[in-house]
């Protein structure tokens, strides 16, 4: 009668019209509300009085008993009628079915469902017993009533619960050789309880976890590649012919795939409808079938997927529309909703039953029959099952009974666990160096250095990942500490570990001084430069830029040179700023250029901005974490992939459609113990072999440079040479070039000229000029200064010291005002006269003029002066014909203006800091159009 489409309402409403024709009664209870339509109401006391209304024709009255006998045989006339308020075939069914009681005594016993898989046969059918039906239990097949299934039921139809025994009541039925679950909960991960410690359960996706629920879904396409290529090996077309030729072989499971709230899967991921539409046109001959359990049919299970569904099993849905769709009549939305588990099970449009649905998750009953059981001795055995025995003793449910009854058989068989169709997930940290095994294959070739591990579900394997350093440069980006600089650790330490020191050479870039420095103590790293010395990063690279050109040239590739550069994003703009313009040029040209040279290149940034230039070039990327998904677009990582990554993640890009998700490898106890274990070895290599010498060492050009300095300078001579051309070579300092020593040349009849301001070392200059020319042989050397010295008017003895300077050994210092230097005019041999403080001299000097206009080929005349007085003396001093050659030395010069000195053009900005005796070279010597640093040649080692 509460029920709103109750019978007995509608019988009601048909006597209230029949005029007396049809009658009804109606018992209630006292509390019990009173239907509108009866219009007298008798009420019957305890005591048997009768009491009603004014209606009532008699007067009051007792009820009359009916005594045993009457009421039996008034039970038997009315059993022959049914209760309208009953469906006609529920009524014989139960509200509750346990799963335990279906499966009987032998389903909990171990012992006994080892035994009926092993009495199983090669091929049994995969066969499970869903529920109870008025006839008995009902048992479905997926080979013969399937291949798949879908499952629909609105909230608390007992779904989730038909789910879970349905795997139970398989698994109860096959051994994992035979049949294995693949389980997606797209309901928050808590749908099938405890079937995922099952054995047969080799997978377990959720929703908590986008990424890796779309990598276990590209693993199930992998899974269909694997089998048709194991088919096609052994001739096979389907499962059961395959397990008839391959008895000796792994083994080869039916696969079920159960998706609980399949709607939700669809909507998370897309893309992933149309390969299930592929496992379900193909799973049938492959052992594959889809169990897809959602609470409306409509939408999410499209057409395709429909026309390959044998079984449909339909709990208490919404709408009428829906048990239309579904089973093709209103069936399914007229079930009863306060009973959960009744469902209509249909095998095709005229087979439809309904059942209660066995329930798993029940109490255990601890008034049922003890189960027989008997002992069974389980040796125990690592190489079997890794994992500790399951010390649960009084489960709480049939489902957890069911699940040890049958993880303790499986155990018993001593078999091998079945094939997981994906690997685990890429574990948390990576620690190098890689283990290497049958599982890690090394990478191909001489030319690849494994960074990490490498996820790649399309072929359902974790394998090392390597940079192939013959590909191109490699480029790593992220945000700070996301990973950027253990790419950079990992490579350095992954290519002193492959190859000896004497065959690589490295170094290293650190433009955000995370730290890196650790890694100098390798004998393979000339140097790791930091981010403030801009100056050995500009001759960093103009040395690899000057190595490039010599091997394109043909000149020795033997050994491999290794660039890391860390925090190159901000390169650009330091280096445009420092003035070195030209570094950034060249450093591209490296990293597009140098790989097929036999120079690599490998960049990081932990920035988001990287020069359009510098990522073109590198093909091969590692996307770290990064801001946002318009971030990542920038360098091609595409839309969908994974981006939320913890540190040391990264995504691989190379050009392929799909990237790679890759963890790069750390030190397992830190950077400098991972260069301590490594310096040993590759020194005693170094050692060893040293044909290939030491790795360059990156210098700075020193604030002083003292004659030592240039002795141990094996790229020339230390002292003044005279070449068969006729050139002087004067050995003048360090250059900024290379670091080797810088010359003066003078070619025949050739005069130069040095000038700088006050104390900027033009004295210093001419006093090292002087000490390489005295040691020339046939070479006469002569010092010319403003004045005589006191007591002196004309040639001087040893070391004679002219305005408190001493000059070296075998030097001729004149006065400018001494008679005696008119002679130097009619002298016959080489002479070089060296003059200070030109600029204080006569414009017309007599004799300096003459040697300078007279242009003989063994004669040279370098003239020492301030720089603005030089510039001011113009067209008619003596020096004008010194400066006419372009030869010189401007030390500390103004860069605007003293470069007209020698009809030169000087850099806007200087490379070096213009310390006193830093000076700009022109000519044609070593060093020439470059800085260098005067070697400081006076006994008491003081520069001006």
């Amino acid at each position: 009668m509460r029920a709103r489409n109750s019978a007995s309402r509608h019988v009601l409403r048909r006597a209230s019209h029949q005029d007396g024709e049809l009658s009804c009664i109606v018992v209630l209870g006292p509390a019990d509300p009173v239907p509108a339509t009866c219009r007298t109401v008798v009420r019957l006391s305890d005591d048997g009085r009768l009491t009603a209304g004014p209606s009532l024709l008699a007067g009051p009255a007792t009820a009359e008993a009916l005594d045993v006998d009457g009421a039996t045989d008034l039970a038997r006339h009315l059993a022959r009628f049914d209760d309208p308020e009953l469906l006609d075939d529920g009524r014989r069914l139960p509200t509750s079915v346990r799963l335990t009681r279906l499966l009987g005594p032998d389903g909990l016993d171990p012992g006994s469902l080892a035994t009926a898989w092993r009495a199983a046969g090669p091929d049994p059918a995969p066969i499970a017993t869903l529920g109870l039906t008025a006839d008995g239990p009902v048992n479905v097949d997926l080979v013969a009533d399937g291949p798949h299934a879908l499952v629909v039921g609105t909230t608390g139809s007992g779904k989730s619960e038909a789910l879970r025994s349905l795997v139970l009541s398989l698994a109860s039925n096959q051994s994992p050789d035979h049949l294995v679950f693949v389980l997606i909960d797209f309901k928050g991960g808590s749908a099938f309880d405890a079937c995922a410690d099952l054995p047969h359960t080799v997978g377990l996706v959720t929703d908590l976890d986008d990424h890796l629920a779309a990598r276990a879904l590209r693993c199930l396409e992998a899974e269909l590649r694997h089998r048709e290529e194991r088919f096609r090996t052994c001739g096979a077309h389907d499962v059961s012919s395959f397990r008839r030729s391959d008895h000796e072989g792994e083994p080869m499971p039916r696969l079920v795939v159960v998706v609980d709230e399949f709607a939700a899967l669809a909507a998370s991921l897309p893309d992933f409808v149309d390969s299930l539409v592929d496992i379900a046109q193909r799973g049938r001959s492959l052992g594959i079938h889809l169990v897809l359990a959602t609470q409306r049919p409509g939408g999410a299970v499209t057409p395709a997927i429909r026309a390959n569904i044998g079984l449909r099993l339909a709990l208490r849905v919404q709408s009428a529309d829906d048990s239309r769709d579904l089973i093709g009549s209103n069936a399914a939305a007229a079930l009863p909703r306060h009973v959960p588990g009744r469902a209509l099970l249909s095998f095709g449009p005229d087979e439809v039953l309904l059942l209660q649905l066995a329930c798993a998750s029940l109490p255990v009953d601890r008034d049922a029959p003890p189960v027989q059981t008997r002992a069974i001795e389980i040796p125990w055995s690592s190489e079997t099952d890794t994992e500790a025995p399951d010390q649960r003793t009084d489960p709480t449910t049939d489902l957890t009974h069911l699940v040890d009854a049958i993880t303790t058989a499986w155990r018993s068989l001593h078999r091998t666990p079945p094939r997981r169709p994906w690997p685990d997930p890429l574990p948390g940290r990576v620690t190098w160096p890689l283990a290497t095994g049958p599982s890690s294959p090394a990478p191909p070739g001489d030319r690849s250095l494994v960074l990490g591990l490498a996820d790649e579900p399309d072929r359902q394997r974790i394998v090392p990942f390597a940079w192939d350093l013959g590909d191109g440069p490699l480029l790593g980006v992220g945000l700070p500490g996301s990973g950027p600089a253990s790419l950079a650790e990992v490579v350095v330490l992954a290519a002193a570990r492959r190859w000896p020191a004497e065959s690589c050479h490295v170094h290293v870039l650190d433009a955000t001084g995370t730290g890196l420095v650790a890694l100098s103590g390798l004998p393979h790293v000339g140097a790791v430069v930091s981010g403030g010395e801009v100056e050995r990063q500009r001759r960093l690279v103009q040395s690899l830029s000057a190595e490039l050109a010599l091997r394109r040239s043909g000149g020795p590739t033997t050994v491999r040179r290794l660039l890391v550069v860390h925090g190159s994003g901000s390169l650009q703009a330091r280096w445009t700023e420092a003035g070195h313009l030209d570094c950034w040029n060249q450093l591209i040209d490296l990293v597009a250029e140098g790989s097929a040279m036999g120079i690599h290149v490998c960049c990081t940034a932990e920035t988001s901005s990287v020069p359009h230039r510098l990522l073109a070039a590198c093909a091969q990327r590692l996307v770290f974490r990064l801001g946002d998904a318009a971030d990542r677009a920038v360098f091609g990582v595409p839309t969908g992939a994974p981006g939320d990554l913890p540190p040391d993640r990264a995504l691989a890009l190379d050009g392929s459609p799909e990237p790679v998700l890759v963890h790069v490898a750390r030190p397992v106890d830190g950077l400098a113990a991972a260069v301590a274990r490594l310096s040993g070895s590759g020194a005693r290599a170094l050692a060893a072999h040293p044909a290939n010498g030491q790795p360059t060492w990156v210098g700075v050009l020193p604030e002083r440079v003292e004659p030592r300095e240039l002795a141990a300078d094996t790229s020339g001579p230390a002292v003044g040479t005279i070449r068969p051309d006729g050139t002087l070579t004067l050995p003048v300092g360090i250059a900024d070039q290379g670091l080797v020593t810088a010359y003066l040349d003078l070619p025949p009849g050739a005069h130069a000229v040095v000038s700088g301001p006050p104390r900027s070392g033009r004295t210093t200059a001419l006093v090292a000029l002087a000490a390489a020319a005295t040691r020339v042989e046939h070479l006469r050397t002569v010092v010319v200064a403003p004045a005589s010295p006191p007591g002196r008017s004309s040639r001087a003895g040893p070391s004679p010291v002219v305005a408190g300077w001493p000059w070296p050994e075998g030097t001729e210092v004149f006065g400018s005002d001494d008679p005696s230097l008119a002679e130097l005019v009619h002298h016959d041999g080489a002479l070089l006269v060296l003059v200070d403080d030109a600029d204080r001299l006569a414009d017309d000097h007599g004799a300096l003029s003459h040697l300078t206009t007279e242009r003989r080929l063994d004669r040279h005349v370098v003239a020492a002066g301030r720089s603005d007085q030089l510039r001011v003396g113009g067209y008619r001093h003596w020096t004008r014909e010194v400066r006419a050659d372009g030869i010189g030395l401007l030390l500390r010069p103004d860069l605007d203006l003293d470069g007209d000195l020698v009809a030169t053009r000087l850099p806007r900005r200087p490379a070096v800091p213009l310390v006193p005796g830093r000076g700009w070279l022109t000519g044609g010597g070593v060093g020439a159009g470059g800085f260098v640093q005067v070697v400081v040649a006076t006994p008491d080692g003081v520069a001006s």
